[in-house]
């Protein structure tokens, strides 16, 4: 990472993997995976995931298979993580699927790997896909001039017939650098100041931010970018949105990614939320408070929840695996200690001395709306707005 970067970087587990699965799919959740999800929730959770899909190629080579089908067998579970995201409140999914950089592999992974584009993007257009069934909005972003016209024409596709899905977003790097986009965005600048549209003056940190095509309309920033396989970089991967974010290395292959281990990572996150709040409320101009409290009723919820599942593992350890006593207590201690950890994660996210504070927000929000003003004048501000619309036109189509 550069120097200077705010970023907020955790690594999920210890350095070495220990365990393998063997990329299993299964998009459905059951009843204990979904109360799991609920005490999760209970503490602050990002609104905008980015997910660095690595390791397929590595799972492939350790599982014996080709190539192409880890390739397939990360698609699967890509389906599984986005329906967990959805049953998790997070509005929006940004993933890497494939980099600039990768069309310097072999011709024939690159050919299998746009095959599978198009069969999968053509699978998200029916009415039996994830996408479909949680109303989620796809849109496939990069310099898509670089693929095949039928491939391009398969993504405009998937795109004009979700563009009515409004309850959640994919956005799909596809053919994408984040350093090829930053500089698509300073060119989009720069073409508007030759027309006139705009003049040097006008231009703004957040203005250059809306260029960006990971950027659209309506859509929260990015909180958490987590990167599976081990690797520890973002390998240009949402470089401008990743600096104020929290960043979470997993050992665990993609293809392997379980809700288990997804959850560990939420609650990475949740650990490290206060610092990233307060580095939130630092950055101009502040639109809304960073992360919203936690009702009150999810502790309650969470006393629920621990307590009948406290007297099911007791009674299990006994009648199935005639524990005793003595280990029965240990076990309720651990879970307990384990539920106490979550109730003072919930009580410190709900405390408002880690909440922001509207009333400084707005006031730093105005005086960031007074200074553009006297920067720019009126007629700066409108040029602003009329080229922010047309931009917001452009993303919607």
């Amino acid at each position: 990472m550069a120097d200077g970067e705010e970023t907020l970087v955790v690594s999920a587990e210890p350095s070495e993997r220990t365990d393998r699965g063997q990329g299993t799919i299964d998009t459905q959740l059951g009843w204990l995976q979904r109360q799991f999800c609920r005490v999760v929730e209970t503490g602050p959770m990002p609104k905008h995931i980015g997910f660095i899909m690595d390791g397929n190629r590595r799972f492939a080579r350790e599982q014996g298979v080709e190539v192409a089908e880890g390739h397939r067998l990360g698609y699967g579970k890509l389906e599984e993580a986005l329906r967990w995201c959805c049953e998790l409140g997070v509005k929006a999914v940004t993933v890497y699927a494939f980099s600039i950089q990768n069309f310097q592999r072999s011709c024939e992974e690159v050919g299998a790997l746009m095959a599978l584009c198009e069969e999968k993007l053509r699978h998200m257009c029916g009415e039996d896909s994830v996408i479909q069934q949680q109303g989620v909005r796809v849109r496939v972003v990069g310099d898509l001039s670089l693929v095949s016209q039928p491939l391009r024409q398969q993504m405009h596709a998937v795109m004009r017939d979700t563009q009515g899905n409004s309850r959640h977003v994919l956005t799909i790097c596809f053919s994408y650098t984040s350093r090829n986009e930053i500089a698509a965005a300073v060119q989009k600048l720069g073409t508007a100041c030759l027309e006139q549209k705009l003049l040097p003056g006008d231009i703004r940190e957040e203005l250059l931010e809306r260029c960006l095509y990971t950027c659209p309309p309506g859509c929260p920033p990015v909180d958490l970018i987590v990167r599976t396989s081990g690797e520890k970089r973002l390998s240009d991967f949402l470089l401008w949105q990743s600096s104020k974010c929290c960043v979470v290395f997993t050992q665990v292959l993609w293809p392997e990614l379980s809700l288990y281990r997804f959850l560990c990572v939420l609650v990475q996150f949740q650990r490290h939320q206060p610092a990233l709040s307060s580095l939130l409320r630092r950055s101009t101009p502040p639109h809304e408070e960073p992360f919203p409290s936690p009702r009150a009723s999810t502790a309650v919820y969470l006393l629920l929840f621990a307590l009948l599942t406290a007297v099911f593992l007791a009674i299990g350890a006994r009648v199935h695996a005639g524990w005793s006593f003595e280990g029965i207590g240990f076990l309720l201690g651990a879970w307990l200690s384990l539920v106490g950890y979550l109730l003072l994660q919930h009580s410190r996210a709900a405390s408002p001395s880690l909440k922001g504070d509207g009333g400084a927000r707005e006031l730093s929000a105005t005086k960031y709306r007074q200074f553009h003003s006297a920067a720019t004048g009126d007629a700066g501000a409108q040029r602003v707005r009329d080229f922010v619309a047309e931009l917001n036109i452009d993303k919607r189509l």
